[in-house]
């Protein structure tokens, strides 16, 4: 839900309306605005760049010694990272989505194709390092933590809740759930990055955990009803 805040609100939104554009529909996987623009489609891969970065240089400076705090802040790192590479090589494949429209205004039609993918697999190598090197750090600091299993979940319940923010687009639900898996199809690399360890004692689940549980159900009906249905104006 963070990584996709960031992309639709602060990056597509917010663009747009620094622009002084007009937003028509602001959706978890649609956005729309009047007039179209190249800085406006860019915007949202790039505000998720900027967060996984900024997430990034602010564990290189201090891991949080929180198991809760270090597997958010690595969760919010990892999908803002390889949502923007997903981006670059969607963009590549099917010759839609954001970086189409900035490219014909910098008249590189002819090249979208193989630069975006080689940029996309390029970004994706890239992402996959800074995070093995940042899971090497939660590793050292929670030693006892079990990185892998609480990262399986967290993946899980991000998939689980992109699908149904998806169904609740009312115009057509199978096409936006649809869409909204295929938008975590771009962060699969999270649970193939070697820099996880095993750990051998049981961990107790604690009680903030718990009650970040719930606190992320009740975040992810509020996000349903809102971003899930699409924000539209006339």
């Amino acid at each position: 839900m963070i990584a996709d805040v960031v992309h639709e609100v602060i990056g597509h939104g917010g663009t747009c309306l620094a622009l002084g554009n007009k937003i028509t529909l602001l959706g978890s996987v649609y956005f729309r605005s009047t007039p179209t623009s190249a800085l406006t489609d860019a915007g949202g891969p790039l505000a998720n760049l900027a967060a996984g970065l900024i997430v990034c240089g602010v564990m290189a400076l201090k891991c949080p010694r929180s198991p809760l705090a270090a597997l958010l802040m690595l969760s919010v790192a990892a999908y803002n990272l390889f949502w923007f590479c997903g981006t670059l090589v969607q963009s590549g494949f099917s010759n839609e989505g954001d970086w189409i429209e900035p490219l014909r205004v910098l008249h590189l039609e002819s090249l979208h194709e193989s630069a975006l993918l080689a940029f996309g697999i390029t970004f994706y190598l890239v992402s996959a390092r800074l995070i093995a090197v940042r899971l090497l750090q939660v590793t050292r600091v929670l030693p006892e933590f079990p990185v892998r299993e609480a990262c399986v979940i967290a993946f899980t319940g991000a998939a689980m809740a992109a699908v149904l923010a998806g169904l609740c687009y009312r115009p057509d639900r199978w096409q936006g759930a649809v869409q909204g898996g295929l938008e975590m199809v771009s962060s699969l690399p999270v649970l193939l990055i070697d820099g996880y360890t095993k750990t051998e004692r049981r961990y107790q689940v604690s009680r903030a955990f718990s009650i970040l549980a719930l606190l992320a159900a009740m975040l992810l009906v509020v996000f349903c009803l809102t971003l899930g249905e699409g924000l539209a104006t006339t």
